[in-house]
């Protein structure tokens, strides 16, 4: 599944329904139309007064000009109702959109948690969806570490079963912060995982370092139960 695919729809049809009465305000321009013909003929008018304003009345003068800026003003609304529908147009187009779940990354679907036709709260699951390009650790390793690994070192993990076979890591992060009940700290590290071979969910170890594994976990994607696996 790539990035942008349609994983879900729910049910939109009153959203539909919304868009479709939104599009046809959009395009309704009868008012538009009329407010220029107005528009128009009071400018046309005014200008023969003017033409003739030796035997015009100031009072017939006054109207001509008043119905040319009643028409200005009756124009310059019909444009803001119309620049008004296409907004709620848009607005009801994002409306729509939010019904239609769609992949935020790529990746595989390995559970799929509701059915069609089903009724679900916002925090439900729909699909589980994982990136299985990057395997991320979280390792607590013990302070006699601390200051040996930096971001962007290369180290060698023992796997535990199902995997069977030393793993090459990248090391993310180094948090700068001891936990003084456990004198351990934390590091991220990555395993390049683009030829899916691996996983996830299995526990690691620093090569040659007693270390604490909360989990080893897809990035971005599902975290399986968490375990304190100390080897």
């Amino acid at each position: 599944m790539r990035q942008g695919d349609v994983i879900a729809v729910m049910d939109d049809q009153v959203a539909a329904a919304s868009v479709a009465v939104a599009e046809t305000a959009a395009r309704r321009t009868a008012r538009i139309d009329q407010a220029r013909s107005q528009l128009e003929l009071a400018r046309r008018y005014l200008a023969r007064l003017l033409e003739t304003k030796d035997i015009a009345s100031q009072h017939a003068m006054d109207q001509a000009r008043a119905a040319v800026t009643a028409a200005e003003a009756e124009l310059k609304l019909a444009q803001e109702q119309q620049r008004e529908a296409a907004a709620t147009l848009k607005l009801q187009q994002a409306r729509l959109a939010t019904h239609t779940i769609r992949a935020p990354f790529d990746g595989q679907v390995v559970r799929v948690s509701a059915h069609a036709g089903a009724t679900l709260a916002q925090a439900d699951p729909i699909v589980t969806l994982v990136n299985l390009d990057r395997l991320r650790a979280d390792l607590y390793l013990p302070l006699n570490r601390y200051g040996t690994l930096r971001a962007g070192d290369i180290c060698v993990l023992e796997p535990s079963p199902p995997v069977r076979h030393p793993i090459k890591a990248t090391v993310v992060a180094v948090e700068p912060r001891i936990d003084a009940a456990t004198q351990t700290f934390r590091c991220v590290i990555e395993i390049d995982n683009r030829e899916q071979k691996l996983p996830s969910g299995f526990a690691v170890r620093l090569r040659d370092a007693p270390t604490t594994v909360k989990h080893v976990t897809t990035s971005p994607g599902i975290q399986p139960p968490e375990q304190d696996n100390t080897k």
